[in-house]
């Protein structure tokens, strides 16, 4: 009896643990999905599993996350979406099937692309206009770890663009996205530093959520974007939205470059305007000298599409005999670029003439609206390939570094005017 008490005592003991060490596992969570069509009767496909179900009809218990539909009907193209479901919730899914995926030309070719982008859940959508949507799609990137990476992943990454210029796609990462319009020339990367908007092919673009110039400052009758740190262009430089980097006063458009000891790096500033103005004389004052910045730091006043395409004029000192240049890059092409002494001048102009034949760069010294022939410092007149230039190209000036190493001096620069003239 001894020994039977003792073995009932350690089964039971055995028992107790066993059960306070069962492991309940990752809790389980289900949606609805009301999904319907216009015309009703197209069958559903839900995860590449035909549920032989046609439309109107309603899924239960689905699994929470994204999840991919193709509905399909005689007569009709199929058209696949994604949508997320939500625990405990109902998601409302309607389609039209009168709208073919991918569409044709929607709205004015003539005019400048744009694209919308919103996005619910892990459900990423928006709306393009002004394209041809059988020669360019949609692509989202995401920024995470100091990267932006292509959405939701390689093999899904070409979104079409619907008849309605609707598109939609998906993506785990939804804090920061961005959408491109792209050609079919287009290659995509899977990871880059780069915002995806410098990216060569890309026509159009738009972030969620905005953060291209939350703050702007007016100045010569225009609104204009102040670049934050994140940046929009190609380099690797960082740059402050602040009141101590840009701002306006009497004098003019004021910005800045300058060494930050607490952060251990520069920081530029850059302004742009965020619509293009077209063919049109481009026309900019400067008050004090333009010769006199550290060799390491250059200031840019330029119209620009992507790094691939732009007219620009650049001011430094570090240049010998050269301290400051006309660049003109059309189209992926080599880079045409007349350099030229930029005088101890206070009073300055520059002067872009961008027309569809020619592109003609001066700079004058002084104010005078049509200078005189002794005042002129350098003149340049472009006429190969200007073609290439589409009416995207966008006002911007910015000072930037080409070296991050401590050694140098601050600067800024003040931009006394601004005005446009359309050709």
């Amino acid at each position: 009896m001894k020994y039977l008490l003792l073995e009932l005592f350690a089964v039971s003991i055995l028992v107790l643990t066993l059960s306070c060490s069962k492991s309940t596992g990752p809790e389980i969570h289900y949606g609805s999905i009301i999904i319907s069509s216009e015309p009703i009767g197209a069958t559903i496909t839900l995860d590449g599993r035909c549920t032989n179900q046609p439309t109107p009809d309603t899924l239960r218990n689905i699994l929470t996350g994204v999840h991919q539909i193709i509905l399909t009907l005689d007569g009709y193209p199929a058209c696949t979406t994604a949508t997320t479901v939500v625990a405990d919730s109902t998601t409302i899914v309607d389609i039209d099937l009168n709208i073919t995926c991918p569409g044709g030309i929607i709205g004015n070719l003539d005019e400048e692309a744009v694209v919308s982008i919103e996005k619910v859940h892990f459900t990423v959508k928006g709306k393009v206009i002004n394209v041809n949507a059988q020669e360019t799609r949609v692509i989202l990137y995401s920024k995470y770890d100091g990267q932006w990476s292509i959405e939701p992943n390689m093999d899904q990454c070409q979104t079409v663009i619907c008849s309605d210029g609707s598109w939609s796609n998906w993506s785990q990462r939804c804090d920061r996205i961005v959408a491109v319009i792209v050609d079919y020339s287009f290659v995509p990367k899977q990871k880059q530093f780069e915002h995806p908007s410098s990216l060569p092919g890309v026509i159009a673009w738009c972030e969620y959520p905005d953060t291209s110039g939350t703050r702007k400052v007016q100045f010569s009758g225009y609104s204009w974007c102040v670049k934050n740190n994140d940046g929009l262009g190609p380099d690797l430089n960082h740059y402050s939205d602040g009141t101590s980097f840009v701002w306006v006063d009497g004098d003019g458009l004021k910005l800045r470059m300058a060494w930050l000891p607490d952060l251990e790096t520069w920081c530029g500033s850059e302004v742009f305007l965020d619509s293009s103005l077209g063919y049109g004389v481009y026309t900019v004052q400067f008050a004090g000298r333009m010769d006199i910045f550290d060799p390491k730091t250059i200031f840019a006043a330029f119209l620009h599409e992507t790094r691939y395409r732009k007219i620009v004029a650049e001011f430094t000192s570090a240049a010998h005999p050269y301290n400051a240049w006309f660049v003109i890059q059309p189209d992926y092409s080599p880079v045409y670029k007349s350099s030229f002494q930029m005088p101890e001048v206070t009073q300055s102009t520059i002067q872009f003439i961008w027309v569809a034949e020619s592109i003609t760069f001066r700079c004058w010294e002084g104010y005078a609206e049509v200078p005189d022939t002794n005042d002129i410092i350098h003149s340049y007149q472009y006429f190969d390939n200007v073609s290439a230039l589409r009416h995207l190209f966008k006002m911007r000036f910015k000072f930037y570094r080409i070296d991050d190493t401590e050694s140098g001096h601050n600067d800024m620069v003040t931009i006394k005017s601004f005005s446009y003239q359309p050709a």
